[in-house]
């Protein structure tokens, strides 16, 4: 249950903005690292590789780096390596100060109460064992995080109720990598008390990792987790390429979506997604061929070349061809031979031909001719508004170019649906790098479709941010590993509307005079509380009276509690009363048991005699036996007073048995009883301490009945009445324990019975 809550909850992150928010504090952080000398974007993706363990896609750390540039948090120096903005660094160097001070005073208090446990163990233990178990119970805490999400920090901070079995399965798997016994069984009573030692500290440690948690979410599945979701539901999409997509994949042009188009080739196929072309933009591609052949003169000089460059009047063919040729002429081969060999070259893209000629589709001339019609339209509208606004107009596409846009477009919709609701059921979209084209299609659509509307084409860039946002997070290291390195250093912001909420609420209580740090954790462990705090802090009245209903709520809980401890604790007075009514009839029973062992004892003497006399029978025969030959009445005599040996000794072990059984019986109820009463000792010194104002509180009554004490003394005779009970108390424990679980008492009090007998 808690791998796939996990799963849609990642599902459902990584499409949304949190996954910028993420990738833009990993980018942030890896320029951090590097300091004054700042880093060039082509090293970024590496040294997140090598900090962070993570593989975070190019054309998302490119996006990332324009996000950043933009809003002004990093800067460019005259080398060309990107920095972090001055403010920028500073938060980054108070951040990572912040962590380790947080890190050092948790590490001091985990390593006092191992210590504590310890001691109590009788387990000298050193400080690398204390080291090794700080490392362990780390892990344990984010794997806690990364398997169950945010949600575990009500697991891990209620005293009220055990782990849940999920829990458990990770406490038992990190016991396991303790160096022996005695460390596993201290690392596992500390796990047992956190959620009591946890304070305000603590708390705002783990609302931070709930907070990370969720950005580390957002980018994406881990590979295993990524395989369970879709490995039945694979991506069975046909993508159909545009013309201008093949010159992008065969470096035919310049232009900003060529990066983007490989990265989707290579990603698709990798998702299992097939790209396709038709035989009409083959055909397109050829008949570009032909112009090349006409214009793209590759003799000519250097000089030349710079000259045509410089002036500004190529186009992005002859731009991005020159280029190539001028910084390496003998390896650079002419866009006409690109083509010649480009279905080749594309097949080991995998982007090949698809074979429907869709013969259907071209009958419909009438329908073409009519699409195209209103295409050439929508592009004259087009035009006209580029006018008005004083752009230069691009005037019409060539009638080719019109004919093969429509027929593209027409046979993705013909191989759809009729009932697309979703792009998964889409299966077949077209991607093109021509806007106008993608206007098209958008104004057309709106004008047929009622509800959901499923564009036909994508931009290259589009659709890549589409399929990154649904496909596995690749790490270099396990997910696990890769999830700590990235969350324990300030690369993930924690979110800090949660924690600056909490801060301001605190100093709300402290302003209300209320310092109870249980009942204040109590409010600062509800995310819906600090949310309302949030909208009513500008409004004292309102806030006021919200903070009173919080307070009244809880005071509400704790007085149910109460109130059931009570129950329990009259229920188990009402147990008690059975069982003494119990033990005084089990008294006599006693009694009657002694009668009837001291009968056996009696009847055991008796036996024991006569066995006694039948021995010196015995021996008296094998002597006379030894003179002379027994006569067959001798011989007779001789097996019937052994098998009246027999007879006796098993009666005799019968009665001891007997014995034995009985007075252990009664030993376990004394037992039973002993325990009882050291549970009600144990409730009276709780009941002393929680309900201190209670009439029936008969300590209070004491120490109040006496004047003139002042508090101190009052506290000390609290301490005093209830070391008077718990030193009453140990002994009961002690002899609860011999009588009802000590293998070793049991058989010392076998042995004595036995002794009794011999």
């Amino acid at each position: 249950m808690a791998d796939i809550n996990k799963i849609i909850r990642v599902l459902d992150l990584s499409q949304s903005d949190a996954r910028e928010g993420t990738l833009d504090g990993i980018v942030k952080f890896i320029i951090y690292i590097n300091g004054d000398n700042g880093i060039e974007k082509n090293n970024i993706s590496k040294e997140i590789i090598k900090e962070l363990t993570l593989e975070i896609h190019e054309q998302e750390i490119n996006d990332s780096v324009e996000r950043l540039l933009d809003n002004g948090l990093i800067e460019k120096d005259g080398k060309g390596n990107f920095k972090l903005t001055l403010d920028e660094s500073l938060k980054f160097r108070q951040e990572s100060l912040k962590i380790s001070e947080n890190s050092d005073a948790r590490f001091n208090l985990f390593k006092n109460h191992i210590e504590k446990i310890a001691f109590e163990e009788n387990y000298a233990i050193v400080e690398n064992e204390v080291n090794d178990l700080w490392e362990i119970f780390r892990t344990f805490i984010y794997d806690c995080y990364l398997t169950h999400g945010k949600n575990i920090i009500e697991n891990l901070t209620n005293v009220e109720s055990e782990y849940d079995d999920d829990v458990k399965f990770l406490v038992k798997k990190y016991l396991k990598e303790t160096k022996n016994g005695n460390l596993s069984k201290i690392l596992s009573k500390y796990i047992t008390i956190y959620p009591e030692i946890v304070d305000s500290n603590i708390l705002q440690y783990l609302t931070s990792l709930a907070n990370k948690t969720e950005s580390f979410y957002s980018l994406g599945l881990s590979q295993e987790e990524y395989k369970k979701v879709y490995d039945e539901i694979k991506f069975d999409w046909i993508v159909f390429v545009d013309t201008n997509f093949i010159y992008s994949i065969l470096n035919l042009h310049n232009h900003p979506e060529n990066q983007a188009a490989k990265f989707l080739l290579e990603l698709g196929s990798e998702l299992g997604i097939k790209f396709k072309y038709t035989t009409k933009t083959y055909d397109e591609l050829n008949n570009r061929k032909k112009d090349f052949e006409k214009y793209l003169e590759k003799d000519l000089l250097p000089s030349q070349i710079k000259a045509l460059l410089n002036s500004g009047k190529l186009d992005m063919f002859a731009e991005s061809y020159y280029e190539k040729l001028l910084e390496d002429r003998d390896n650079t081969p002419h866009p006409c031979d690109i083509i010649l060999h480009s279905q080749n070259s594309m097949k080991e893209k995998k982007l090949v031909i698809y074979n429907s000629k869709f013969d259907a589709l071209l009958k419909n001339e009438d329908f073409l001719l009519d699409q195209e019609s209103s295409y050439n339209s929508y592009l004259e509208i087009l035009d006209e508004v580029r006018g008005d606004k004083g752009l230069k107009r691009k005037g019409q596409k060539e009638p080719l170019q019109v004919q093969h846009d429509i027929f593209l477009r027409e046979a993705i919709l013909h191989l759809r649906s009729s009932n697309v609701t979703s792009m998964n059921n889409a299966k077949y979209f077209g991607v093109t790098l021509d806007k106008t084209l993608i206007k098209f299609d958008l104004n057309e659509l709106r004008k047929k479709t009622v509800g959901i509307l499923i564009p036909t084409f994508f931009k290259p860039s589009i659709l890549l941010k589409k399929l990154l946002r649904q496909s596995p997070l690749k790490t270099k290291e396990n997910y696990l590993r890769a999830f700590i390195s990235t969350i324990s250093t300030p690369a993930i912001d924690e979110n800090n509307f949660s924690s600056k909420i909490a801060i301001r609420s605190v100093k709300y209580f402290h302003k209300m005079g209320i310092d109870n740090e249980k009942l204040i954790l109590d409010c600062l462990k509800d995310e819906l509380f600090l949310k309302n705090f949030e909208k009513r802090e500008f409004d004292e009245s309102e806030l006021e009276e919200f903070v009173e209903s919080e307070i009244n709520k809880q005071i509400t809980i704790k007085t149910q509690k109460i109130e059931e401890l009570e129950g329990t604790i009259e229920e188990k007075s009402k147990r008690l009363e059975k069982v003494t009514e119990y033990s005084s009839i089990t008294k006599s029973e006693n009694e009657k048991l002694n009668e009837k062992a001291s009968d056996l004892k009696e009847t055991l003497n008796l036996y024991s005699r006569e066995l006694k006399k039948l021995k010196e029978q015995t021996s008296k025969v094998k002597i006379k036996a030894d003179a002379i030959q027994l006569s067959i009445y001798d011989e007779q005599e001789k097996i019937n007073a052994e098998n009246k040996l027999k007879e006796k000794d098993k009666k005799n072990t019968d009665l001891i048995n007997k014995i034995i059984k009985s007075r252990l019986k009664n030993r376990k109820i004394g037992g039973v009883f002993l325990a009882l009463l050291s549970i009600i000792l144990i409730c009276i010194i709780s009941l002393i301490y929680l309900f201190q104002n209670e009439s029936w509180n008969f300590v209070s009554s004491f120490i109040n009945s006496i004047n003139g004490m002042d508090e101190a003394r009052k506290n000390i005779t609290y301490l005093l009445v209830a070391l008077i009970l718990g030193i009453i108390d140990v002994p009961i424990i002690n002899m609860t324990f011999k009588i009802l679980f000590s293998k070793k008492a049991k058989n010392e009090f076998i042995k004595e019975i036995m002794e009794e007998f011999i």
